[in-house]
Parts: C-alpha cells; structure tokens; sequence
C-alpha cells in the first residue's frame, strides 16, 4: 500500500507526506536523515554516524545522542506504514519504497535513457533523460553543505548530474536540435571548462548550425586552455571532431532518423559523365559476373595516378550498381595519398561508417579489432556497397571489409601504393588511365 511519503536530496533535503512538506526537525536531525538516505536501504554502521555527525562529542556522550535522534527521526517520519528507520547490525537504515526517492527515480531514468540511446533512439532517450533532470530542485542537498559527508556527497550526486546532461545532449543532437542546445553548451562548457565532451558536443552544434568558424575556435581556445593549465593537448576524442569539423567531413551531419531509407553517403553522380567506356564495361561485367554465385564479397580496386579520375569514374560505377545493393551505399574517403591530410587510422574509420550506419556512440567498442567485429555485425545479412577512395594499402583497407556474402567493395588508390589484400572475390583491377 502507498504510504504517501516522498524523500528528495535532490536539492534541499525535503520529506512529503501526501504532498504536504514533514517537519524533520534541527539540522543535526536533517543531516542523519540525509545521510542514511545517501545509503538508502543500505546499513550505515554506528561508527560512521557518529564520526560523521557527531565527531565532536565524547564516545560516550555521542552515542546516547545518536539513539536519541534516531528516535525522534523515526517518529518525524513514521508515515502511515511500518517503520522507516530501523535497527540492524551494527546500525541503522532507512526503508524507502521503489518511487519514493528521488535519486532512485532520477539513476532509473537515465538509465532508461541510456538503454533508448544504446538501441538507436534519441528521440525516446531525449525524453526520458529530460524527465530525470527535471527532478532536481537545485543544487543536492543545499541546506547540508556545511556537513563532512555532504560535501562527499553532493560532488558525487552533481557528477551523476553532469553525465546525464551531457548523455541527453547527445540525444537531442541526434534529433536535430543543435540549434537550441548552443546557449546551454556554451554555459555548460564555461561551468566545467575541463569537460572535452562538452567541448566537442558544443563543436558540433555550432558546426550543424552553420558557424563552422566558431567551432573551431572553441578547440583552439581548448587547446590553449589544456596547454596552460595542465600542459597537455585535446584527447583524441576531441581532435577527431576538430579534424572533422576543419574538412567539413559530411560524416557530422545530422545522421538519418530511425527507421530512414538504407544508407547512401555516395556523392552526387556528374549527370554529363562520358568518356571510360570501355573501363566502364570491363567493370560493370566483372562486378555482374561474379555477383551470380553470390557467393563472396565483392572487392574491385580502380587503379590511377592522382588528378585523372577515379573517384570520379567510381562514383559514377556506383550509382549505376547501387540498386543492387539495397541495404545501404557507403563512400569512405580515406587520404591515403591527399596533400595535406594524413591517412585515416582504420579505427577511426570503423568509427565513421558505424556511426553513418545508425549507430550510437555508446554502441561503439574500443580498438580497431572489436569495431571491426562490430562492423561486420552489424552488416550480417545485408548486401552493401562501399566505396573506399584513396586507400593507402592493405592495413588500412582489410578492417573496413564487410564479412557477407554478396557485398561489394570498390576501391580507388594509385598504383604505387602497397598491394591491397583482401577476403573472398579477391581483388580484380580496373585501369583508369589518363
């Protein structure tokens, strides 16, 4: 049966009875109920409490005082039900019913939130998330701060705080609105400067809502702010969004909603395309011919020296092959030769087509091995397309391989680079020359 009482430490400390406020009673009675409810249903031993609440009394003194106020405590909040605070060895715990307190609630909905995220739907998880951070009534227990344990605890509570925000952002930037969320970003990146997530969460809201500009001025001033500081550099994570943000990596924008058409990142096709007639044909029918058994995963490197056309001619390969490819049409470029660009880790990459395929960041493992595993997963079943440009050679190419059969993967890379490896069909050639 509900017994009509409801804890909050999410803000000041409060206790309802049927919607009316419970006179706890003095501070000292407060901060033994707020810490008992930091451990709710949790046994908090007499020596903690004492030393926490009560460190300076005598011993002897102090424990008379510590069942004094448990007394009382259980009487303030007694309710209509059985006891809420009880005796167990070797001290005491407070009983709280599922819903009845605000941190359970709150730890349950970003939890829920997290789930939706995970599985691909931000919209869900925006919701959800948006409902935890509307429990808070400000900062955690607000009237206990003078309290040793509450310091502890209030770093610990504003911490779970910060995470859920940055886990909702995340979520309302998958459902398109950057927009909105900038003013927040940019008070949130001011309030805790050293938080990356935050920085490149803020880069990529700027980015989506056309001021690429100031985007990269947010990693310059990090980079700054990190180098004098603390005399390091942006992590990874951070320096690959810079990188992104910097080539206007098309990979940044707003990714399809659940449930959208298969994926097609494949460039618009040049509608006057002549000329590579015969190159063309020779591939169409190599691609045609060995896609009747079904058998093995299609690999076909486009050869050619820089500045003739191969991304060009395997663009336009692609557009006339991607009906038979309908679970998706992916293009990959990967600086194995571009001037001024380093040639794209292959674990970053798997991080880019994960994403594009509808993947949530959370969903996404460490290391090239596992995303590679992941990958491939991911696409069991599906017959793909993908496009790798400019490949610098076999390392950089065999994580990116899909494992089903039926798949196909066209490769551009110029003829000095290392001999492409590969699985399944092996790796017919088709000579663009200038």
């Amino acid at each position: 049966m509900d017994s009509g009482l409801v804890f909050g430490i999410l803000g000041p400390l409060e206790v309802r009875l049927g919607g009316s406020l419970v006179a706890v009673g003095r501070p000292r009675q407060r901060a033994l109920l707020a810490l008992l409810l930091c451990h709710a249903n949790r046994v908090v031993s007499r020596d903690q409490l004492v030393e926490e609440l009560l460190g300076d009394q005598r011993a002897g003194s102090a424990k008379r005082m510590l069942r004094v106020q448990i007394s009382r405590l259980r009487k303030a909040v007694a309710g209509d039900g059985p006891p809420r605070v009880l005796a167990r060895p070797p001290g005491y715990l407070v009983r709280v019913e599922p819903g009845e307190l605000d941190l359970d609630v709150f730890e349950q909905r970003v939890a829920a939130g997290r789930d939706a995220l995970g599985r691909g739907d931000p919209g869900r998880a925006a919701v959800l998330l948006r409902g935890a951070e509307s429990l808070w009534r400000g900062r955690p227990l607000a009237d206990l701060e003078f309290e040793p344990f509450a310091r502890f605890e209030i770093q610990r509570l504003e911490a779970q705080r910060l995470l859920a925000a940055e886990d909702r952002i995340e979520a309302e930037l998958a459902t398109g609105q950057h927009g909105a969320l900038c003013p927040e970003l940019e008070q949130l990146v001011a309030e805790h400067p050293l938080r990356e997530r935050l920085r490149g969460q803020l880069m990529l809201a700027l980015y989506r809502s056309g001021r690429q500009a100031e985007a990269l001025a947010v990693f310059r001033d990090t980079r700054r702010m990190l180098d004098a500081e603390l005399g390091i550099q942006p992590g990874p994570a951070l320096r690959h969004v810079h990188e992104q943000v910097l080539a206007a990596d098309p990979l940044l924008d707003l990714p399809a909603p659940a449930g959208a058409a298969a994926t097609r990142t494949l460039p618009r096709d040049i509608a006057s395309f002549t000329g590579r007639e015969h190159e063309l044909a020779q591939l169409l029918d190599g691609i045609r011919g060995q896609a009747v058994s079904g058998a093995v995963v299609g690999i076909h490197a486009i050869d050619g020296m820089a500045g003739i056309g191969k991304t060009t001619f395997a663009v336009h390969a692609a557009h006339r092959l991607a009906a038979g490819f309908p679970d998706g049409q992916y293009f990959l470029p990967l600086h194995g030769h571009t001037p001024g660009q380093r040639p794209v880790d292959p674990a970053d990459a798997l991080v880019s087509l994960l994403l594009t395929a509808g993947l949530a960041p959370q969903q996404i493992p460490p290391g090239a091995e596992a995303r590679a595993a992941r990958w491939r997963d991911h696409l069991a079943g599906k017959k793909i397309l993908l496009l790798l440009d400019d490949a610098l050679g076999h390392e950089q190419v065999r994580p990116l391989l899909p494992g089903t059969a039926g798949s196909l993967v066209l490769i551009t890379r110029d003829p000095a680079a290392h001999r492409l490896g590969g699985r399944g069909g092996g790796q017919p050639r088709c000579p663009v020359s200038g």
